[in-house]
């Protein structure tokens, strides 16, 4: 199903991290990457089991941006605003996916395979558009939710 990330569950499905699966360029984010984490989030947003979405990096970054020798293969150069074209074909689906999504969308730090409970390393609120609280013990992390 997806090519350039790795799907883990954890606690009976209620958490989906998804780690981003590119090590060689440090995570960067190209076309296929960022089509994956907007339908990762879509299929998480639409399970109803899902409490959390994490986001997680394999290798020695989480993301290192944007993969510019890709955007700028995508046209010429001088002539169209190749980079302008990934932001709004690319980025900002990814982006109005996760502003939408009922559920908190985490940033995780953390490298191994499966966040410790006693770790000082906890994952960190990206967004949440939740109006439910979710409890620590649904998830087993201390975890923030807001409604913007």
């Amino acid at each position: 199903m997806y090519t350039q990330i790795e799907i883990e569950t954890h606690f009976e499905g209620k958490l989906k991290i998804a780690y981003l699966n590119q090590p060689e360029t440090y995570n960067s984010l190209n076309k296929v990457l960022l089509q994956e984490l907007k339908n990762f989030i879509v299929t998480c947003n639409e399970d109803e089991n899902v409490r959390c979405v994490a986001l997680s990096g394999r290798g020695k970054a989480f993301c290192s941006g944007q993969n510019l020798k890709e955007a700028l293969s995508l046209g010429n150069v001088e002539e169209e605003r190749v980079i302008q074209k990934m932001v709004v074909d690319y980025y900002n689906p990814l982006v109005e996916e996760i502003a939408h999504c009922r559920k908190p969308v985490v940033k995780s730090s953390v490298k191994s395979k499966m966040f410790p409970k006693d770790s000082s390393n906890w994952p960190s609120v990206i967004w949440s558009t939740s109006t439910q609280p979710i409890e620590p013990e649904s998830t087993g992390y201390p975890l923030a939710c807001w409604s913007p």
